[in-house]
C-alpha cells in the first residue's frame, strides 16, 4: 500500500474516531449531568419534605412513616447512581506486569545506545522506562491513565523482549524496535493516546456495574434479600449496555484506524534500517514464538518434576537447536528470509478481514508493502545482539519468568525450594521425553490428524490389497490444504453470524460485503479435499494392518478413537451447561450464598444425560476399560451405575451434586479413552513408519486399554 494512500487513510480514519471520541464525552458529560440533577433534586426535594411530612402527619401517621421510607429510599438511589456515574473520574488502571522489569543505561549501555540511535532516526525522544521482558516481541505503551490525562501529558514506555535475541540479528532487532518508535513519531498517535484513555473511563464504567450486578445476584440467592437495598440495579444495568454499544462503535473504528498505523510504523522501519531486514523479521517472528512457547513447556514440566535450570536461556539455546533439527526451519541471525517459512506458509488464508476488530494487517499485506521499499544499497549486520543485554539482565529475566511459571502452575511451586538441574541433566531428560517427537517431525501433521469414523475393510478382500506409503509429502500438504481450507470456512461461518463484525472482507483477492456467495466457494473448494482427506484415514489404517504384528490391538485403537470423537462430540452440549452451572454455583458459594441447581435446569440436563446413556455402547466399552481402576474402584463398576441410569423408562431426578458428579465422570472418562487411543495410535503408527524405512527394531505395542 502506497505512502500516500496510507497517510490519507490515517487522516480519515483519525477523524471519525475522534468524531466518535467527542461523542462520548457528550454523552458522559450527560450523565453526569444527570447524576448531579439526581442529587440537586433529591436535595431540594428534602428541603421541602418537612412541610410535606407535617401534612402527611396530620393526615396519618402511617403516611409520614412511608413519606420517610420514600425518602430514604430516593437517597439511596440516587447515591447509587451518582456514585457508578463518578467513580470513572478517579480510576487509574494498574500498569504493573509481573513479566517485565524496568532497566537503565548502567544496567545494558548497548542497548541503550541502539535505542538512542532508532530515536534519533524516527526523531522522537527517548521513551520514559524501559523494559526488559522474555517475550518474543517488542511493545509501546503509556503510563497509567485516568480522564485526567487526557488534558495532561502521559508518558512513553518501550518493551523489550529477550526472546528476540535468539535468531535475529542486530539488523532485524534494530527494525523492529524502529517499527515501535514508528508508533511513537506518528501524527495519528494523538488519536490513540486520546482514545485509548477513554477507552480505559468506559472499561472502568463496565467493571464497577459488572460488580454492582454481581452483588446483586449473590443478595438475590439470599434468604433474607430485600429489593428495596437495590433499587438502582436496573438503572445501571440499562446504563451498562448503553455504554458497552458506545465502546463498541468507537473500538471498531478505532481498530481500523490502528491497521493503517501499523503499516506507517512498518514504513518507518523500512527508512531507518532497510525493508529487507524488517521483512526478514517478520517472517522469523512466528517461527520464533512458536520454538519460545515450546520451550516454556517443556519448563513447565521440569519445574512440576521439581527442578529448575538455572541458565535459563543457555538451556533455551540447547531446546532452540533441537527444533531447529527436527523441523528443518533455518532461523539464525546469519540467515535472511524474504517471505514465510515452514508449513504455516504452504497454504495461506484466503480471508483478509478489510474492517471490524482486526488491529493488525495479515503477514502477506506487511510484507507486499514493505516490498516497495526495498534498496539494493542496504546493509544488514549479522552480529549477536544478545550482546546488546549482558549475561547479568538475561539470568534476571530468566529467573522472573521461570519463578512466573512456577507461580502459575496448576499446581504451583516455590522456586527457591526445587533443586537445581544440571545442563547435562536436562539434555538428557530432554531427549528421553520429548527426542521420539522431535524425531518424527514429520509424522507429527499425521499424528495430529483428527481420525473420523469408516467402517473397517473386509479383511479377506480389501485389507489383502497392496497399500503404497500414505505417509508421504504430497498427502501431508493434503492435510494441511485441507486444515486451512476449514479454518477459513469456520471464518467466512462466524462473519455470517456476526461472531465477527466486518462489513467488508476479501476473499480470494475479491472484496466482498455478502458472506454467501464466498461460504458457498470455499463449500465446494472443501468438498473434494474432505474426500481424500477421510479416504487418507482409510490407506492409513490399510497400511498399518499390513505392517504390524498387533492386528487385534489396531481394531481396538482405532474403535476407541472414533467412538470417543463421536461420544465427545454427542456430550460436549452437556458437559458445557454443566461446567457453566458448576462455576455459577462455586461463584455464589464463594461468597457465602447457599444455591442449588433450578428444577427447570436440573430436568434439562437429567432428560440430556439420560438420552445420551441410552446409545452409549456399554458392551464394547466395559470388554476394553472395564479392568481399569479410578480412585481404586475400577470403571466397569461405575459404568454399571451409569447404565442403571439409561435403562430407566424415563429420566431420573437426580440430587444436584450426583447429577454434576456424574456428568463430570463421564466427561472425564471420554477424555481419558481418547487420551489412550491416541497414545497408542501414535505408538503403532511410529513403529510401522520406522520400520518400514528406518529400520528400526522397535519392540511390538502392548495395548492395555
Amino acid at each position: 500500500m502506497r505512502a500516500e494512500i496510507i497517510s490519507n487513510k490515517i487522516k480519515k480514519e483519525g477523524t471519525v474516531v475522534l468524531i466518535r471520541v467527542i461523542l462520548f464525552l457528550i454523552y458522559y458529560v450527560a450523565l453526569m449531568v444527570i447524576g448531579f440533577l439526581l442529587l440537586v433534586g433529591a436535595a431540594l426535594v428534602t428541603i421541602l419534605m418537612p412541610d410535606f411530612l407535617g401534612g402527611l402527619e396530620m393526615i396519618n401517621v402511617r403516611l409520614l412513616i412511608v413519606g420517610v421510607i420514600a425518602l430514604a429510599a430516593m437517597w439511596w438511589f440516587c447515591i447509587q447512581v451518582g456514585f457508578y456515574l463518578i467513580k470513572p473520574l478517579f480510576f487509574s488502571p494498574k500498569t504493573s506486569n509481573e513479566n517485565r522489569f524496568e532497566i537503565d543505561e548502567n544496567d545494558c549501555p548497548c542497548l541503550f545506545s541502539m535505542i538512542k540511535n532508532v530515536a534519533h532516526a524516527t526523531g522522537n525522544k527517548m521513551p520514559k522506562h524501559v523494559y526488559l521482558s522474555p517475550e518474543v516481541n517488542a511493545c509501546v505503551f503509556y503510563d497509567k491513565a485516568s480522564i485526567w490525562s487526557i488534558f495532561l501529558p502521559t508518558g512513553r514506555n518501550l518493551m523489550v523482549g529477550i526472546g528476540l535475541l535468539h535468531g535475529m540479528n542486530s539488523s532485524e532487532v534494530k527494525a523492529i524496535l524502529s517499527h515501535e518508535f514508528g508508533h511513537f513519531s506518528q501524527q495519528s498517535m494523538r488519536f490513540g493516546t486520546l482514545t485509548y484513555r477513554l477507552m480505559l473511563i468506559i472499561r472502568a464504567m463496565i467493571d464497577h456495574a459488572r460488580e454492582q450486578l454481581q452483588k446483586d445476584a449473590i443478595a438475590r440467592s439470599q434468604e433474607d434479600y430485600k429489593w428495596y437495598q437495590h433499587l438502582a440495579v436496573y438503572p445501571i444495568s440499562f446504563i451498562t449496555k448503553k455504554t458497552i454499544s458506545f465502546y463498541n462503535w468507537i473500538e471498531k473504528e478505532n481498530r481500523s484506524l490502528s491497521r493503517y498505523m501499523e503499516f506507517e510504523a512498518d514504513t518507518v522501519a523500512c527508512k531507518v534500517v532497510g525493508a529487507r531486514p524488517f521483512i526478514s523479521s517478520l517472517c522469523k517472528l512466528e517461527t520464533l514464538s512458536d520454538r519460545y512457547s515450546t520451550y516454556e513447556k517443556v519448563i513447565a514440566d521440569t519445574l512440576t518434576q521439581g527442578h529448575y535450570v538455572p541458565e535459563f536461556w543457555q538451556t533455551y539455546i540447547f531446546v532452540y537447536g533441537q527444533l531447529s533439527n527436527s523441523d528443518k526451519l533455518t532461523v539464525e541471525k546469519d540467515t535472511s528470509l524474504d517471505g514465510p517459512i515452514g508449513d504455516s506458509a504452504k497454504y495461506l488464508s484466503k480471508i483478509s478481514i478489510v474492517d471490524g476488530w482486526n488491529t493488525h494487517p495479515s503477514l502477506s499485506e506487511r510484507i507486499d508493502n514493505a516490498r516497495q521499499y526495498v534498496n539494493v544499497n542496504e546493509t544488514t549486520y549479522t552480529d549477536d545482539p544478545a550482546d546488546l543485554v549482558g549475561l547479568k539482565m538475561l539470568n534476571a529475566v530468566g529467573e522472573m519468568r521461570q519463578c512466573f511459571i512456577a507461580a502459575n502452575l496448576q499446581q504451583p511451586v516455590d522456586l527457591k525450594k526445587l533443586s537445581a538441574m544440571s545442563q547435562k541433566d536436562f539434555e538428557e531428560s530432554f531427549s528421553n521425553h520429548y527426542g521420539e517427537q522431535l524425531g518424527h517431525y514429520f509424522l507429527s501433521t499425521f499424528i495430529n490428524k483428527r481420525i473420523h469414523s469408516f467402517a473397517f475393510p473386509n479383511e479377506n478382500e480389501e485389507k489383502t490389497e497392496h497399500v503404497e506409503n500414505p505417509f508421504t509429502e504430497a498427502n501431508r500438504n493434503l492435510i494441511l490444504e485441507y486444515n486451512q481450507g476449514f479454518n477459513d470456512f469456520r471464518l467466512l461461518e462466524q462473519i455470517k453470524s456476526r461472531e465477527i463484525d466486518a462489513r467488508h472482507f476479501i476473499y480470494d483477492r475479491k472484496l466482498y460485503a455478502d458472506v454467501d456467495e464466498p461460504l458457498a466457494l470455499q463449500n465446494e473448494y472443501l468438498k473434494p479435499l474432505y474426500k481424500k482427506w477421510c479416504d487418507l484415514d482409510l490407506e492409513i489404517y490399510k497400511f498399518l494392518w499390513q505392517n504390524t504384528e498387533r492386528k487385534g490391538a489396531l481394531n481396538a485403537i482405532y474403535w476407541t478413537i472414533m467412538y470417543a470423537n463421536d461420544a465427545s462430540q454427542a456430550f460436549d452440549p452437556i458437559r458445557q451447561k454443566s461446567e457453566e452451572i458448576s462455576e455459577g454455583l462455586a461463584f455464589y458459594q464463594s461468597h457465602g450464598s447457599e444455591v442449588a441447581v433450578t428444577d427447570e435446569m436440573s430436568m434439562a440436563l437429567s432428560t440430556e444425560l439420560w438420552k445420551f446413556l441410552q446409545n452409549f455402547d456399554f458392551e464394547t466399552v466395559q470388554s476394553l476399560f472395564g479392568n481399569v481402576e479410578s480412585n481404586g474402584v475400577s470403571l466397569s463398576k461405575i459404568m454399571d451405575g451409569w447404565k442403571q441410569i439409561s435403562l430407566l423408562k424415563q429420566h431420573p431426578r437426580m440430587k444436584d451434586a450426583d447429577l454434576l458428579d456424574t456428568i463430570g465422570e463421564i466427561a472425564s472418562f471420554l477424555d481419558y479413552m481418547l487420551e489412550v487411543g491416541n497414545g497408542e495410535w501414535r505408538k503403532i503408527l511410529i513403529k510401522v513408519y520406522d520400520n518400514q524405512y528406518h529400520g528400526q527394531a522397535n519392540k511390538d505395542v502392548n495395548i492395555k486399554i
